[in-house]
């Protein structure tokens, strides 16, 4: 496979729009890359495709991991992303605590707030 897998796996409220323009900039900057993102329901999932597309990357860019059936297993899938982003205005704790124990790097940015600051006390 080429290219490069950039997950984020935090809970969909927590991307605001500028934060997915960025991620969009990402992939069209990066050929061949992809966002992993986990799985919701469809219409979400949907929305996220096509508001890709209103920004220039193809949908299919865009892969969604299922449900995994324990933490262990959903830690050692996680593995295979090469690069983990945050949400900026709500970071992961749960979520960022799973991709670093999985060996794969966290790129966070923190803000003012102790939400936007969870990220970045991980490490």
């Amino acid at each position: 496979a080429e290219g490069v897998v950039i997950a984020n796996f935090n809970q969909f409220y927590k991307i605001d729009a500028p934060t997915f323009a960025d991620w969009m900039s990402v992939l069209r900057a990066v050929n061949g890359s992809v966002l992993w993102m986990r799985a919701e329901d469809q219409l979400t999932q949907r929305a996220l495709r096509k508001e890709a597309e209103l920004q220039g990357v193809q949908g299919d860019r865009i892969v969604f991991a299922g449900w995994s059936p324990s933490s262990e297993a959903h830690v050692r899938r996680a593995a295979l992303a090469d690069l983990s982003i945050d949400t900026p205005l709500y970071n992961s704790m749960t979520t960022g605590c799973d991709i670093l124990w999985s060996g794969v790097p966290l790129v966070t940015l923190p803000g003012l707030k102790m939400v936007s600051r969870l990220g970045a006390s991980l490490a």
